[in-house]
């Protein structure tokens, strides 16, 4: 009976963080989970881990967003690997998402540009003459 009650909790709290980050209430929710997590010392869900990481991701805080979507990678959630290396490899990622301006320029100029991109001919050097190379080769078939 005990059992069921913390699993009863550990699911209410999930579903009330849920409702909160998709209410744009994102420290109410990030506070809610990280009690829940810490109470819990063992085994947290996966859905759980990523709700965190995502509230993490939104508040900007950067620490949370790599431990969690460390734990959400080692239960073999590819979205969440991905989030993690690109909170690794970039500064600030967290900003990046919340920018109005285009993150790259206009896609079809950089791609007219490579199109229409005309590489300068290569110049070689001539170390030897054709001529003399077939000059010596017929005078070769002729001993």
């Amino acid at each position: 009976i005990q059992k069921q009650n913390k699993a009863r909790s550990l699911e209410s709290t999930s579903l009330e963080a849920a409702f909160l980050t998709q209410m744009d209430k994102f420290p109410e929710a990030l506070g809610l989970l990280k009690n829940q997590h810490f109470s819990k010392k063992s085994q947290v869900p996966l859905e759980m881990t990523q709700l965190i990481t995502y509230n993490s991701l939104r508040l900007n805080r950067p620490e949370d967003l790599r431990t969690y979507s460390t734990l959400a990678c080692q239960k073999f959630d590819a979205l969440y690997c991905w989030l993690m290396y690109q909170a690794s490899a970039w500064d600030n990622f967290s900003r990046t998402i919340e920018r109005d301006e285009k993150v790259l320029g206009n896609y079809n100029d950089f791609l007219q540009e490579q199109i229409s991109y005309k590489p300068n001919p290569l110049e070689e050097e001539t170390y030897v003459d054709q001529r003399d190379i077939e000059e010596l080769d017929q005078n070769l078939i002729e001993l």
